[in-house]
């Protein structure tokens, strides 16, 4: 059993109390284990999230026609004295109207389909790391402000000094396609997907990505054609590949 397969069922907790035990002491022996753990719940933590404001943003969508349909069914043939009837009138007029408002504030400012999928947690470096503390804050905090013009070379420095760190490769590859470096990124993503480690999943996710925010998606769906379905992206490959 892989890393991989061994962090998934652990964080499912499907692992064999013996086969935990070991786990948790190469743990204890592995920083780089104890990264790819930590990555992997960040990222299925912010996967969930997504899903969930998925979810919410059509269930206002479809509230929305609902009540537009049950007022125009309502509405219909009824008979009831002038001012309930005006009343009435005005009160499914206020909350046809705040329904309206809530489902075009989601539509009219949808993000683009990059915008949408193209997302990921922060960069956490210091704590897994003895390089001088000052570089990596100085990393996390641009990353995560999203200055990738700013954290590109320094994650550069860092990849140099410890390329091995498949983490560090996988914001690094972010950052060149968030700068739109799209050969360089692809080039990481590649090896990324090729490398049997938790990060192998991905490497391909963001490769597929890299097409999309270049905007070829021939290349995007060849490449989500190819996610596997125990990836943990295969769910929003498919969702993705329905919407090009």
């Amino acid at each position: 059993m892989n890393n991989t397969e061994k962090i998934d069922r652990y964080l499912r907790g499907e692992l064999p109390e013996a086969d935990k035990n070991a786990f948790e002491a190469e743990l204890n022996q592995s920083a780089d284990l104890a990264a790819e753990l930590a990555l992997q719940k960040d990222m299925e933590q912010f996967l969930r999230k997504q899903d969930r404001r998925a979810a919410l943003k059509g269930q206002l969508e479809g509230m929305g026609s609902e009540f537009f349909q049950n007022t125009a069914s309502k509405e219909t043939g009824r008979i009831v004295p002038l001012r309930r009837n005006q009343t009435m009138r005005w009160v499914i007029g206020l909350a046809a109207t705040i329904a309206l408002v809530l489902v075009a504030r989601f539509l009219l400012f949808q993000p683009n389909l990059y915008e949408q999928y193209g997302q990921y947690p922060p960069l956490a470096m210091i704590e897994k790391s003895n390089t001088a503390q000052d570089n990596l804050a100085a990393m996390e905090s641009a990353f995560n402000q999203k200055d990738f013009a700013k954290a590109l070379p320094l994650l550069q420095a860092y990849v140099k000094e410890k390329p091995e760190d498949l983490q560090a490769q996988l914001y690094l590859g972010i950052c060149l396609l968030e700068t739109e470096k799209y050969p360089a990124a692809r080039e990481l993503f590649t090896n990324i997907s090729s490398v049997e480690s938790s990060f192998v999943d991905y490497g391909q996710w963001y490769l597929a990505l890299s097409y999309l925010k270049e905007g070829n998606k021939t290349e995007c769906r060849r490449v989500l054609q190819q996610v596997p379905t125990e990836s943990e992206f295969a769910q929003k490959a498919q969702d993705l590949l329905k919407r090009l």
